[in-house]
């Protein structure tokens, strides 16, 4: 049924369920009612718009401002969605998407403050009391209110404007509280305390640091004389010890920068490395009662040590305040201190505020101290170790520990440091997340991503976004444990990027509904099973979770959409055909003009114009005549020197434009492997020409002649045999399976350019085997020696020149006639030209055994060292067609 008969049969029922009429009962009223309806119908062509996509949008746009950190728009533009909820109209989803359209970047322009232009303007509200009725109940103009008051002894009572019974309570009877409090409140002398003189006496002797010490003595002098000391008592040093640990200047500790170096003898050397670089240190002159001065300096020293890995976590700052990483390591130092400070608060209460008997002891205060350190003296060295490092070293360093602390059992230091790791890793994710998922680059993030702009050529987007090594060859500001994961998130990030550029990535965007798993240390190293793993398997494992949730198949999208469209078969159906001459009747249709044109002499052989008109209308059908076209190069030679090798075929290049698309695979510069083959397989195809197309088949012609004939025919046709047959057909067909089963874009490029190396290296073009490709060239030229030298054979009366059709001369070549006689010449040794054709044939057979002799032992050789055993199979089938009856198997 057509759609204008699906729309009147759907109007008809319309119709009758609206009015109840029908063509039977009312035929006039129906018909006018249905045409009025048909006629609505037809010509509304301004269609609703789709209120669930305006819902979308508007859900994504409050997700957009949640992920860029803005809150505070995202929760205002929620409520505010919701009151319209409750007040919307049929035309809502319109104006909301008229809104959408207008809208111009609004996660970057929008501010929070821009929402108080909306609130409605206070109204301004009267004061209730004025300074009218003020003035009107007490008026300020009375007599006496602004004289000055004599406070002389001889002014009388009746001069006061106040008088004592003002200061006298209104009534004997008011004893309340708050009036007895009032009253006495006016006499400082009631706030004054009494002076106990022996809590006062105290005072001063809980301030021993204001006992006069003598000047610290040398040290000859502490060994030979007593010191004078200072006893203190425990609780003492137990405040003076928490203070310390705080950060706060005591007396009992010392600074090395502002105090004299203690020379005590009970002092010992420090062992801890720490200490050894830190500035506190006990300061000399206290001894503790019942507590030998060795002993109790020993303590001290450990105390010092503590207060010297605090006060290095507390005094350090990031060199580069601006890198977000830095900035949450320092975040998290100072939270780990906050939550030791208030440990240290609890030691001290419970003896500023004893609930209980307390023993006050500084042994106790040591163990309970020194169990808590571990876990700070451990970020002090890493402070020490990485003070100026860049962000990746300090997370390559927290991973490091959190690794050892695992293999030491310390489940306490494992959960400390993992937790401060994961939080910094958390930072690091950021441009590695907005990279993933948008493609896009944020500059000074540190990401190990670098865009090449100087590469602004489409197609090369795939090469435009490259990981920046640095002087190792690693990955650069990337750290160690993500290393194995960093082509993958390279790629993830590319495909983002094509898909940008062929408009796919929004649908996309939409269909993607997978939850980003929480790196965090309780969920990856939290589960009780996975105790036994070490963490780096963990690690690993999560890591590759998440960047499965961000990866979205946005490689096998792209994927499907280069080969699922068939734009990848497409063309590599063209570059076989076009580069490695598949198919024989058009390739024969196009090399045999430009043979032709050699062997006539024709002075336009190569041109461009002409070349690529021809190989359009003989190649263009399956690849694309818009693609396909041919470039000479500048400096090519004559028509006379060029027909006397195949080497002057190599001046011809066919060009073949690749959609931007398939260009990801293969790369356009990929290309001169192909230009390589097929200008081989012409020079190869110029040979064979040139000898099936004999002159000696209307002549008569000594043996000589056709031994050698045969064996170049044979040589000519066996290497092209080789090249299509074993090499450039098998390995095609391994490429297109290789393609097939390949998930990802950089997997198929490699693919590809591995194919590109291995048929180049079978086809004796590699570097390694130059010299035998020469070789081969070199006989590729006997051919035409020796058809050159039949022809001069054949026609001995006729000038080589003559038997070149000539140009029409002019005037001005007519003095260089004799010249061009001499350009003719078609023999490729002119040295020879008068040799008698014997002789000639002669030289051809022995640089042929020559030639040939070297090609086959070189092949041999090569086929040993590579393994290769195509170059075996080539060289067998050589020698069946070059040995003279007898065997020449080298």
């Amino acid at each position: 049924m057509s759609h204008i008969a699906k729309i009147g049969a759907l109007t008809d029922e319309l119709v009758t369920t609206l009015t109840g009429l029908t063509p039977k009962n009312d035929p006039t009223r129906f018909t006018s009612c249905r045409e009025s309806a048909i006629r609505a119908f037809r010509y509304g062509n301004y269609p609703r718009v789709n209120q669930f996509d305006v819902e979308q949008n508007l859900v994504g746009l409050e997700e957009k401002f949640r992920v860029y950190n803005k809150d505070g728009l995202a929760n205002a533009f929620r409520q505010r969605l919701d009151e319209l909820g409750t007040q919307s109209t049929k035309w809502t989803p319109e104006i909301l998407h008229l809104l959408l359209e207008l809208s111009d970047r609004p996660v970057h322009k929008s501010r929070l403050k821009d929402l108080e232009f909306l609130s409605p303007p206070e109204e301004h509200v009267e004061p209730t009391y004025k300074w009218n009725d003020l003035v009107k109940d007490d008026p300020l103009l009375r007599d006496k209110i602004w004289n000055n008051i004599d406070y002389t002894q001889d002014s009388s009572d009746d001069d006061d404007f106040y008088s004592d019974g003002d200061f006298e309570p209104s009534s004997p009877a008011d004893t309340t509280q708050s009036s007895v409090t009032g009253v006495g409140a006016g006499y400082p002398s009631d706030l004054a305390i009494a002076i106990d003189s022996i809590s006062l006496s105290k005072v001063p002797k809980e301030q021993f640091w204001r006992a006069t010490r003598q000047k610290p003595l040398s040290v000859v002098d502490a060994y030979f004389e007593k010191p004078r000391t200072f006893p203190i008592t425990d609780l003492q040093a137990i405040r003076e010890t928490l203070f310390m640990l705080r950060g706060l200047p005591t007396t009992l500790y010392s600074d090395l920068d502002k105090t004299v170096t203690n020379n005590s003898k009970y002092a010992t050397p420090s062992s801890n490395p720490t200490t050894a670089e830190g500035s506190i240190r006990p300061a000399s002159g206290f001894v503790m009662s019942g507590v030998s001065p060795h002993v109790f300096y020993n303590i001290l020293d450990k105390f010092s040590s503590y207060g010297n890995s605090l006060q290095i976590l507390r005094t350090w700052t990031p060199v580069d305040k601006r890198l977000p990483l830095l900035q949450r390591l320092h975040d998290q130092f100072q939270a780990r201190l906050r939550e030791l400070d208030e440990i240290f608060s609890g030691l001290e209460e419970q003896y500023l505020a004893p609930k209980s008997d307390v023993i006050v002891s500084l042994a106790t205060i040591e163990a309970a101290v020194g169990s808590r350190m571990l876990p700070f003296q451990t970020l002090a060295k890493l402070v020490q170790k990485h003070r100026n490092s860049p962000p990746f070293r300090w997370l390559e360093a927290l991973y490091d520990e959190t690794c050892k602390f695992q293999l030491a059992e310390n489940s306490a230091m494992y959960e400390f440091v993992g937790n401060i790791f994961f939080e910094c890793f958390a930072i690091y994710l950021r441009p590695i997340k907005l990279w993933m998922e948008d493609g896009e680059l944020r500059e000074g993030s540190g990401f190990f991503v670098k865009e090449d702009v100087k590469n602004s050529d489409r197609m090369r987007i795939w090469e435009k976004y490259v990981i920046q090594n640095d002087e190792t060859g690693a990955p650069y500001q990337t750290p160690k444990f993500l290393r194995t994961s960093a082509k993958k998130i390279l790629t993830s990030g590319k495909s983002i990027v094509v898909l940008k550029e062929l408009h796919q990535y929004r649908y996309m965007r939409l269909s993607w509904e997978s939850m980003e798993p929480v790196l965090s240390f309780q969920t990856v190293c939290g589960d009780q099973s996975n105790s036994l793993l070490p963490f780096t398997e963990l690690f690993d494992s999560a890591f590759e979770a998440w960047i499965k949730s961000k990866h979205h198949s946005t490689s096998s999208i792209l994927r499907t959409e280069i080969v699922g469209s068939h734009h990848l078969d497409s063309v590599l159906d063209g570059l076989e055909t076009l580069y490695f001459m598949t198919n024989g009747a058009i390739s024969n249709a196009f090399t045999s003009s430009i043979f032709e044109d050699l062997s006539r002499g024709t002075a336009q052989w190569n041109n461009p114009f002409s070349l690529t008109t021809h190989l359009r209308s003989t190649m263009g059908h399956g690849v694309g005549k818009h693609r396909i076209s041919v470039k000479v190069a500048p400096d090519s030679i004559d028509v006379f020197t060029a027909r006397r090798t195949v080497k002057s075929l190599g001046t011809i290049e066919i060009c073949h434009d690749i959609p931007w698309k398939v260009a990801l695979v293969i790369r356009p510069v990929t290309l001169n492997a192909y230009k390589r083959i097929a200008v081989f397989l012409l020079q190869i195809r110029r040979a064979s020409y040139i000898l099936s197309g004999s002159q000696s088949r209307a002549t008569s012609a000594p043996p000589l002649y056709y031994g050698l004939r045969t064996k170049l025919l044979w040589f000519s046709n066996t290497l092209y045999s080789y090249l299509t047959d074993i090499v450039l057909r098998v390995s095609m067909e391994e490429m297109r399976k290789d393609m097939a089963a390949a998930e990802e874009i950089d997997d198929m490029i490699e693919i590809h350019e591995s194919f590109l190396k291995k048929v180049t290296t079978q086809s004796l073009l590699g570097q390694r085997l130059e010299l035998i490709h020469k070789t081969i060239l070199q006989i590729l030229d006997l051919a035409i020696a020796l058809e050159d030298a039949q022809a001069m054979h054949v026609l001995p009366e006729v000038s080589p020149a003559k038997a070149v059709p000539e140009e029409p001369e002019t005037d001005s070549d007519s003095d260089s006639s004799s010249d061009s006689e001499d350009e003719g010449d078609l023999s490729i040794f002119p040295d020879q030209k008068d040799t008698p054709y014997p002789e000639r044939l002669r030289f051809i057979k022995t640089e042929l055994e020559r030639l040939s002799r070297f090609v086959l032992v070189g092949l041999r050789g090569v086929a040993r060292v590579g393994q290769e055993s195509n170059w075996d199979i080539l060289v067998e089938k050589m020698e069946c067609g070059l040995s003279d009856g007898e065997s020449r198997r080298v």
